[in-house]
């Protein structure tokens, strides 16, 4: 069992429903008191954030079409586990195409959309230093 703790978005849908029926697998061991320790102690689940995460899962899942009926009931939970969200995202671009795939595009877009960022602030910056030079008339500003 393991929460991967990572945008679900960038999970394929195997994962995403994995990872939502694993959160309810802990669940059920807290609520039996069976030991989670290993996986607390291997970083494969913070219990502390059970509830939000299922709560997240649940909410991709909805966004998805797919059905999601299974509430997460409160129960007893501490301070407990950290995960390496980073550590997961190497792991889970090494096991799963379809995950790797999610994860790499969504890689892409962010650093397209800086790139667009840094050329339309550097667009303004030109802008203003022309201006101040008075190359350009302050009604032109920002038009292309």
């Amino acid at each position: 069992m393991r929460v991967w703790n990572i945008d679900p978005k960038l999970l394929c849908n195997q994962h995403l429903l994995g990872e939502h029926f694993e959160i309810h697998c802990f669940r059920g061991s807290i609520i039996k008191n069976k030991s989670i320790k290993g996986y607390i102690e291997k970083g494969f689940v913070e219990v502390h954030n059970l509830r939000k995460r299922h709560n997240k899962l649940a909410e991709e899942i909805i966004n998805r079409g797919m059905n999601h009926k299974s509430e997460f009931e409160k129960c007893k939970h501490w301070e407990a586990g950290i995960i390496d969200i980073q550590e997961n995202l190497k792991e889970l671009k090494k096991r799963c195409g379809a995950c790797n795939y999610r994860i790499e595009m969504d890689e892409t877009i962010n650093i397209l959309a800086k790139r667009i960022a840094d050329i339309i602030d550097e667009e303004i910056i030109n802008d203003i230093i022309k201006k101040s030079r008075g190359e350009i008339n302050e009604d032109c500003m920002g038009e292309r």
